[in-house]
């Protein structure tokens, strides 16, 4: 069942925190981990570090989470400090997205 796509999906979408018992491949894939921070932000912390490391990805779940997010004391620092140390990339990213949305 913790690798069960389908399970773990809405598992994370009814409380996001579930996504720390979920297989460590699905740990790793952006759909679970934008629904898991979608619904509770701290969440992101249970992600793969190669998902916390990429920007785009980061900026992803900051979109879904709220900027507000940062500020989340349940987030380890260390990942609120490397998410701030990339804000402006994040900024840049999210920046692109409402240009696509208001065309959209």
């Amino acid at each position: 069942l913790r690798s069960d796509h389908a399970i773990v999906l809405a598992a994370v979408t009814a409380d996001g925190r579930a996504i720390q018992h979920a297989h460590e491949s699905l740990k790793s894939d952006p759909a679970i981990v934008q629904a898991a921070v979608h619904n509770q932000p701290d969440a992101l912390q249970y992600a793969s570090e190669r998902l916390q490391d990429d920007t785009k990805y980061l900026a992803l779940f900051i979109h879904a989470a709220g900027i507000d997010f940062l500020h989340r004391q349940e987030l380890p620092r260390e990942l609120r400090l490397r998410a701030v140390k990339e804000v402006p990339r994040i900024a840049a990213c999210l920046k692109e997205w409402r240009a696509l949305d208001m065309v959209l």
